[in-house]
C-alpha cells in the first residue's frame, strides 16, 4: 500500500486517502503506521497537555 501524495484537494487539506482508512480499519500494518504517523504530533499535543493539568493520566478526544 502507498499513500498517494499530491496537488490534491486532500492533501490540501491534510486529510488520509480513504483507501489507507479502509485499508487500517481491516488490519493493513502499512496502513496503520501511515495513520499513526498522520496523527503522530496530535496524539503527542493530547499526551503533554494530559500530563500537565493534573497528577493523572488521561487520553481522550
Amino acid at each position: 500500500m502507498t499513500a498517494q501524495t499530491g496537488n490534491n484537494e486532500n492533501a490540501e487539506r491534510g486529510l488520509l486517502p480513504y483507501p489507507v482508512i479502509i485499508a487500517a480499519t481491516k488490519g493493513a500494518p502499512e496502513a496503520m503506521a501511515i495513520v499513526v504517523k498522520h496523527y503522530e504530533s496530535y496524539i503527542t499535543s493530547c499526551l503533554c497537555a494530559s500530563s500537565t493539568t493534573s497528577g493523572e493520566m488521561y487520553i481522550g478526544a
